[in-house]
């Protein structure tokens, strides 16, 4: 039996199945090479994040036996204190009578004491009394409370891109603008919430803009020949 020759137009249509068969074969190589495997995700190699962590300094103030008076000693040992702690208005301090809330005249002696060196030493600080669970029978705690920035653990070298065909971000992804904003924060609260922009007024300050859009800008106020004469 004979069989049929190809034809160009059967060789045209083979054509055309087999190049459709090479697209689809690299958008399926492409499109897997763009998705992270899941297995392969790990939180530490995301983006670095800055952490607050909340920190407690602890002091200890002994007194006498039955006294309230504060001794040079520890008058000494609090500024010393006070100095390396270096508390700012925004930190917690609390003075820590213990005894679970018993408060007698003495004990409140004592921290009236204790409250009064720490508003000389610190002018508008807001002390607070509190109850903590130990018993301190001959003196009272110190305590200043303030976050702190935890620095990323950088640089994390663990993943490198050279090594890994898998597409997932560099371990050291993030790290140059977390170290660098930690070390340049000045109170990290802010790094918490932001601060308010009171008490300026966002419509008048917005108006120079406006202004300029406008091109209805102010000339500057000239200095008047008397004012320059009594200066």
């Amino acid at each position: 039996m004979l069989q049929r020759g190809l034809t160009a137009k059967d060789c045209g249509c083979a054509r055309q199945i087999w190049w459709r068969g090479v697209l689809l074969t690299c958008t399926f190589l492409l499109a897997g090479g763009c998705t992270q495997p899941y297995h392969l995700h790990n939180p530490e190699h995301s983006p670095k994040v800055i952490q607050l962590h909340w920190n407690w300094q602890v002091h200890l103030v002994q007194f006498k036996p039955a006294s309230a008076i504060l001794s040079e000693d520890e008058r000494r040992r609090l500024d010393d204190f006070l100095y390396e702690v270096a508390p700012k208005p925004d930190h917690h301090i609390l003075v820590d009578f213990g005894g679970k809330g018993e408060l007698n005249r003495l004990t409140q002696e004592r921290i009236d004491a204790i409250t009064l060196q720490l508003k000389q030493r610190l002018p508008g600080a807001v002390v607070h009394a509190h109850s903590g669970d130990e018993p301190l029978p001959h003196g009272v705690r110190v305590l200043v409370g303030h976050y702190l920035v935890k620095i990323p653990d950088c640089p994390d070298r663990t993943r490198l891109l050279e090594s890994d065909p898998d597409n997932v971000p560099d371990s050291n992804f993030g790290c140059a603008t977390a170290v660098n904003l930690s070390r340049m924060v000045v109170d990290p609260t802010d790094l918490q919430q932001g601060r308010s922009l009171a008490p300026g007024d966002a419509q008048v300050l917005s108006a120079a803009v406006r202004r300029y859009w406008e091109d209805k800008v102010k000339d500057l106020v000239a200095p008047s020949s008397k004012s320059s004469a009594n200066e």
